[in-house]
């Protein structure tokens, strides 16, 4: 009987020195669980657009690991990135949002930013001296604000003339 209690003993003493193993949490996917106004309210992008995002950027994406090794998939590693540029929130509240540290929030939001930044010359583009008469004209008709050639994501951004001729 002595020998069984030994034994018993034994199991506890391993169990309570037994090293833990890594967790996969089951994360929700945005794409899925939120609401059209739901999405945009969170990540100023429609369920499409960030789709579209995702889907360019991903032939890029390398395989980002949390801090106990497990891999982030590459739809978390984008609606991280891109709810941190839309809301502007610290990384540590984004990593508490998706159930990740910190630093692993800054690994997605550098990750997908670069990969983003690579597509700029596809999307970005100013408009041709001869566009931009008709666009200050518009701007002014639309909105009443003279001198204005484009807008980006509606915010108004001052930019200090070079100098020369068109001060």
């Amino acid at each position: 009987m002595d020998d069984l209690h030994q034994l018993a003993e034994l199991a506890e003493l391993a169990d309570l020195h037994a090293i833990p193993r890594n967790i996969i949490i089951d994360r929700s996917n945005s794409f899925e669980d939120l609401t059209t106004q739901e999405f945009v309210a969170r990540f100023r992008l429609s369920k499409e657009s960030a789709m579209m995002v995702l889907e360019k950027i991903k032939p890029r994406m390398g395989r980002i690991r949390n801090q106990r090794g497990s891999p982030i998939p590459h739809h978390l590693q984008s609606l991280v990135a891109l709810r941190y540029l839309a809301t502007g929130n610290f990384q540590l509240s984004m990593g508490d949002c998706h159930e990740m540290s910190q630093p692993t929030v800054s690994r997605c939001v550098r990750s997908v930013s670069v990969k983003i930044a690579v597509l700029a010359v596809e999307y970005i583009t100013f408009s041709q001296p001869a566009e931009e008469e008709v666009a200050m004209q518009q701007f002014s008709l639309i909105a009443g604000m003279p001198g204005v050639t484009g807008c980006v994501d509606g915010t108004h951004i001052p930019v200090k003339s070079p100098g020369g001729a068109d001060v």
